[in-house]
């Protein structure tokens, strides 16, 4: 005997009419994340030369500023300063927070220090563990 009532689906609810409806129901709101909005202010001042050059060592001898760290700040003050400039609210944000999304960012594109440390002629070398 099968005591469930039975479905009607005629009376089913109709679906959002457009986009804003739709997005105006969804469950979880999707923010983008700090590192979204690093990445987006990394991608307008990748062609300035001065952040290229603060990105560009491997080891802290080719570092603008003689070491990583303090090349890695000085790219996350420019970043600050970019996001003052458009609004962003990576503008609010502490510089050590900024330089971790910085590194992260990186990492998404194959450039990060040390991704780039063990390459050779454009291909990944194993290091001395044979990790690559």
């Amino acid at each position: 005997m099968n005591d469930k009532p039975k479905l009607d689906l005629t009376k089913t609810p109709p679906l959002p009419v457009d986009r804003a409806s739709l997005v105006a129901q969804r469950k979880l709101a999707s923010k983008p994340t700090l590192n979204d909005l690093v990445e987006e202010i990394h991608l307008q001042l990748y062609e300035d030369q001065t952040y290229q050059d603060l990105l560009w060592a491997v080891v802290d001898s080719q570092a603008v500023e003689g070491s990583l760290g303090e090349d890695d700040s000085a790219a996350a003050r420019l970043i600050r300063q970019q996001a003052k400039k458009i609004g962003s609210r990576v503008q609010n944000e502490k510089l050590h927070s900024i330089v971790i999304a910085l590194r992260l960012v990186m990492r998404r594109y194959d450039e990060s220090r040390k991704q780039r440390r063990r390459m050779m002629a454009g291909e990944r070398v194993p290091d001395d563990n044979g990790n690559e």
